[in-house]
């Protein structure tokens, strides 16, 4: 079964499709999201933040694997993320 027949937005189509289909279609829902539109109301505005939400999960998952993201920590004598040169 190709990628067409699947329900879009499904948990097996953010599985099947390319990284750059992925991309384009986040692109394209955060330009309504983005938009201007006096039409659009609450529950639209919501279902569309949550969708960006899905791509992200879903790129973040690919970038990283079962890796779990973890940012840099420094410590120095100045205390965590200072600087020295005060």
């Amino acid at each position: 079964m190709g990628v067409k027949y699947m329900s879009k937005y499904s948990n097996r189509w953010f599985r099947k499709v390319s990284d750059e289909e992925l991309r384009a279609e986040r692109e394209r829902i955060r330009l309504q999201y983005c938009s201007p539109d006096p039409n659009k109301d609450m529950e639209e505005a919501a279902r569309l933040f949550n969708l960006l939400r899905a791509f992200d999960r879903e790129l973040s998952r690919r970038a990283w694997g079962d890796e779990t993201p973890r940012p840099p920590s420094y410590h120095s004598e100045h205390g965590w993320y200072l600087s020295e040169d005060d």
